[in-house]
């Protein structure tokens, strides 16, 4: 499906009121509840949120002992905020979702107003987005695990109404994935057509980020659950870009969202997924009807089998006098795309890797990919059955391009026995350095880091680590040089540095 934006048709109301919040709001000053016992059983420990409604605490429960999440209404906000406070600890009690944040008690000690939360610890997908652009994969499994938590609270006659990058937390599965917690439900509104007990009354006032309301509720509208779907665009349309998404409401004849496929070309993102992305930020009548709905275009997206399979060449190559690439060239019968593929050839593993070829390649045979999970109609099955992640990009790495695989890819094949006095002593820097140097080359097919001096260490009670000019790599590279620099089995200590 084409990648359309169709712009809302509706116009800001000048007679609504809006209560703008900063996602980077950290509160100048917050009365600071350290060291207090709140309702008789949780003593705080430190501030770990401070914002400009409330500050979160990581607090000690006095009767079980466990470490849990106190979130403490400033003072100065009981007056406006009082109701959508209390709120929020009835809604975040009531709910399965393993995707959306669980409330355990609230309640109000003298004048103070808190909730308290399971303990989460992650890292919010705001701070990980600061890296750069995000692999479109990567944000699509994000984004399923999201609309799980978003299904949870529409069933329930809830709209988050406050859905961006800082109120997701990210923590790791026993896969090494990404498990996505949906936090604050803070300035939740209830469904027209719901009750719930003691929810706070309309009063015209519109809560959220600026970047992430939905054109409607700036015309007035009323709650909806599509208008959460459209934070979620928005969110989505940012981590794939690293840009700021345009106020198109500040000059709708003037400003438009841009597809992804235009505003980040190096970021390979497929038509499908750039469709669903421009529809949730398009007229609300256009937007997906449900999280399930929008759930069902990414699983199908991620599912997408016409992108092609690639797995590296297995021919046996014999290893002659000539360079190593000659040899893969003159050998193979087909090349791997990208950085995953060449980590995954370190590993002696089949690729994984979905992508553009400009050489011929090695289609993995029928039946020998494992079966694609069905779709299930439950959306946090359909969260949960998303493929494994895949290894991020830097963020300034260009396109991924056909590479060679590496030395490691080769079949071993014994040298020919040479009486020791055959040979004259040969004078050589390391005897790691030559086989290293063209390893770490195979991981880098764009030569964005030949100029770099490379540092091998291992410490003396740690893993192995590698820099480059004396930083980190991260993403698809940082994956494949450090296997490299483990498979060197460095003794504790050791040190290894080079010119690459």
């Amino acid at each position: 499906m084409p990648a359309i934006w169709h712009p809302p048709r509706q116009t800001r109301d000048p007679e609504l009121s809006f209560f703008y919040l900063d996602e980077d709001d950290d509160a100048a000053q917050f009365e600071n509840y350290s060291g207090e016992v709140l309702g008789g059983r949780y003593k705080l420990e430190k501030p770990i949120g401070p914002g400009g409604t409330s500050t979160v605490y990581t607090a000690k429960d006095l009767r079980t002992g466990a470490t849990v999440a106190v979130k403490v209404l400033h003072s100065s906000m009981h007056e406006r905020l009082l109701g959508h406070f209390a709120q929020e600890g009835r809604a975040a009690a009531r709910h399965a979702s393993p995707h959306l944040i669980q409330a355990v008690d609230f309640g109000k000690d003298d004048d103070c107003a808190f909730t308290v939360f399971k303990f989460v610890d992650g890292v919010s997908l705001r701070t990980l987005a600061r890296g750069g652009p995000m692999p479109w994969r990567r944000v699509c499994r994000i984004a399923l695990h999201v609309l799980s938590a978003l299904d949870a609270l529409h069933r329930a006659g809830l709209v988050h109404n406050d859905l961006h990058a800082s109120n997701v937390l990210l923590q790791r599965d026993l896969d090494g994935g990404d498990f996505a917690i949906v936090i604050d439900l803070g300035f939740a509104s209830v469904l027209p057509n719901r009750r719930i007990t003691h929810a706070p009354e309309p009063d015209g006032t519109i809560f959220g980020l600026r970047s992430t309301i939905a054109p409607e509720r700036c015309a007035g509208c009323p709650p909806d659950p599509r208008s959460d779907l459209y934070s979620l665009g928005v969110m989505m349309w940012e981590l794939l870009t690293a840009q700021t998404i345009p106020d198109f409401m500040l000059a709708p004849d003037k400003l438009a969202v841009p597809p992804l496929q235009i505003i980040a070309p190096g970021m390979h993102v497929p038509e499908r997924v750039d469709a669903i992305v421009l529809r949730a930020l398009s007229d609300v009548e256009v937007r997906f009807k449900t999280a399930a709905e929008m759930a069902q275009a990414l699983r199908e997206a991620l599912d997408d089998r016409e992108l092609p399979v690639l797995v590296p060449p297995v021919v046996p190559v014999p290893r002659p006098a000539r360079s190593h690439a000659a040899t893969i060239f003159a050998g193979a019968t087909g090349l791997v795309v990208g950085g995953a593929a060449v980590l995954a050839v370190l590993h002696g593993e089949p690729g994984d890797v979905a992508g553009e070829a400009t050489r011929p390649a090695v289609e993995q045979a029928p039946g020998t990919s494992p079966p694609l999970p069905p779709v299930e109609p439950s959306i946090a099955q359909l969260a949960e059955q998303a493929p494994p992640p895949a290894p991020e990009r830097l963020a300034w790495s260009r396109p991924e391009q056909p590479v060679e695989p590496p030395l490691a890819a080769l079949p071993a094949t014994p040298e020919p026995s040479v009486p020791p006095a055959a040979h004259a002593p040969a004078k050589r820097s390391s005897p790691h350095v030559g086989q290293t140097r063209r390893k770490l080359r195979a991981c880098d097919p764009e030569g964005t880091q030949l100029e770099s001096v490379v540092t091998i260490e291992r410490p003396d009670d740690g893993a192995p680590k590698i820099l480059f000019n004396g930083r980190a790599a991260f993403g698809d590279f940082g994956d494949c040089v450090g296997a490299v620099a483990r498979a060197l089995a460095l003794a504790p200590g050791q040190r290894l540095r080079f010119k690459l």
